[in-house]
């Protein structure tokens, strides 16, 4: 696998690429034997960041990550999600200046054959408008690390059949944050399928860590053996849930973490109800 951070134009040539004939800035082998290998197993810690100076332009990113199969059946999983996409739903209905995204076509589908027209014309209008969008557009957001290809091949024609069909259109942004780990043929597949930028999140920690010393996030992440390439956006911290993600320090987005108020633990104080009208 090969990490561009600038892309550069080269000559198209015939034959297959070779490590040493593709242009790059950061090539991922090298970082792996310098940073990983060199490190020797020891822990690298990604959750403490040089505080930033001055205001921050903050981004607030509506998002589920629904696994098909994991501690529950499908079925018991469905449950939960027709409850997120109906609430999706009324919310988005009050609110219009919400938005939000969703990536697994599978639950989306389970829950979609049962609305009535009404509800489908609305939820239609929002993906048109661009406040509903579709991310990866995917059956499932498949193992990219370890599987053969074909089974990624086969979520993306399914998922995208669906959703042109529906709605008559495609994912242009490709959404992928808990596959553990990326093949090299990931990034080509979907850009094949018409995508062209993508967020990842589960690469190993020192090599995180090394790309964002490097100010190598984001990066065109690109192959050996095609002039193809993504444009990649790795998420920054350890984990995707929000005592991980709203920040550097999980003590303190703990605060803000209001579903642990009544379950689940902190690392420090825990969030308080709102005393607003009190």
């Amino acid at each position: 696998v090969e990490i561009l951070a600038i892309s550069r134009n080269s000559a198209q040539i015939c034959h297959q690429k070779g490590k040493d004939e593709t242009i790059h800035d950061y090539d991922l082998h090298d970082i792996y034997e310098s940073v990983v290998a060199r490190a020797g197993g020891a822990e690298i810690d990604i959750s403490t960041r040089p505080a930033a100076q001055g205001k921050l332009r903050v981004f607030v990113l509506p998002f589920t990550y629904v696994d098909p199969g994991w501690l529950e059946t499908f079925d018991e999983y469905s449950e939960q999600t027709n409850t997120i996409l109906d609430n999706m739903h009324r919310f988005m209905m009050i609110n219009p200046k919400m938005r939000f995204m969703w990536a697994e076509i599978v639950f989306f589908e389970r829950w979609w054959k049962d609305q009535e027209e009404e509800v489908k014309k609305y939820v239609r209008e929002l993906v048109s408008s661009g406040r509903l969008e579709f991310t990866s557009g995917s059956w499932v957001m498949t193992d990219k690390a370890n599987v053969y290809f074909p089974v990624s091949v086969d979520n993306i024609v399914e998922g995208h059949q669906f959703i042109q069909k529906e709605f008559g259109k495609l994912p242009t942004v490709v959404w992928s944050n808990d596959p553990f780990g990326y093949s090299n043929s990931i990034p080509y597949l979907f850009t094949q399928a018409g995508m062209n930028r993508t967020v990842i999140h589960r690469i190993h920690h020192g090599i995180k860590r090394h790309l964002q010393n490097q100010r190598a996030i984001p990066f065109q992440w690109k192959q050996y053996f095609d002039d193809s390439s993504m444009l990649t956006h790795v998420l920054p911290y350890s984990h995707y849930d929000h005592l991980h993600s709203c920040g550097p320090d999980p003590k303190v987005c703990c605060q803000f973490d209001f579903r642990r108020i009544n379950r689940w633990e902190c690392p420090g104080l825990r969030p308080v109800p709102s005393l607003t009208g009190m």
